[in-house]
């Protein structure tokens, strides 16, 4: 990292886990970084990331907690593209706090059966969003202040369609219905210009209704 590299795409695989160096979330040349991890993502958290160039930023199949996540995001001052592939938050809550992001795309494989207890965003500036994962349970922030275009795949796991298909015949509230409640999300892009929905957004959609 002490010679000035710009872009860096590091793979590991490791069942045993490994710490990365703090090293590498210090530089002040760094304009792309992917990492790939396939196990949990530590490192020193003592250490500051301070990484000011960064502008695109990807992590691939990557289990985190949502404080380390947080601190890396805080590290990237120039932060313009955020992909998320198949990231997993080690206590089942994912956050995506910036305000230069222009671009944020989440994408989770369906291969992986299971929903966020909680997901929010505070993106003021960001203007392009492609959201593919199960309903997460809450939606308790979400700021897309410039939202311009969004591409929506959002489906439901196996256990939220039985829990929605029993409760279908009970007498409760549109708001209790909903198995994972995704109506804060969706009043959050309510005035985006340019909108993509997947088939299973429009199936999530009359499943709930």
């Amino acid at each position: 990292m002490d010679r000035g590299v710009l872009d860096l795409d590091l793979n590991i695989s490791s069942e045993m886990g490994y710490r990365l160096p703090s090293e590498m979330f210090c530089s002040e040349t760094l304009v792309r970084l992917k990492l790939g991890i396939r196990d949990v993502l530590t490192f020193n958290k003592e250490k500051s990331v301070f990484l000011p160039k960064v502008k695109t930023f990807c992590l691939d199949y990557i289990m985190v907690e949502n404080s380390v996540f947080a601190k890396l995001l805080s590290g990237c001052h120039a932060l313009e593209e955020l992909v998320l592939n198949n990231l997993f938050e080690v206590k089942g809550s994912c956050s995506v706090f910036h305000n230069t992001l222009e671009r944020l795309v989440v994408r989770r494989s369906r291969t992986f059966d299971e929903n966020l207890e909680s997901v929010s965003f505070s993106t003021p500036n960001l203007v392009y969003l492609d959201y593919s994962d199960a309903i997460a349970n809450m939606y308790p922030k979400v700021e897309f202040n410039s939202l311009v275009e969004a591409s929506l795949n959002l489906r439901m796991t196996s256990d939220q369609i039985v829990s929605a298909i029993s409760n279908e015949d009970i007498d409760r509230s549109p708001q209790e219905e909903m198995v994972g409640n995704a109506t804060n999300f969706l009043m959050g892009i309510c005035n985006v210009k340019i909108l993509h929905l997947s088939y299973n957004t429009l199936q999530v959609g009359l499943i709930l209704s």
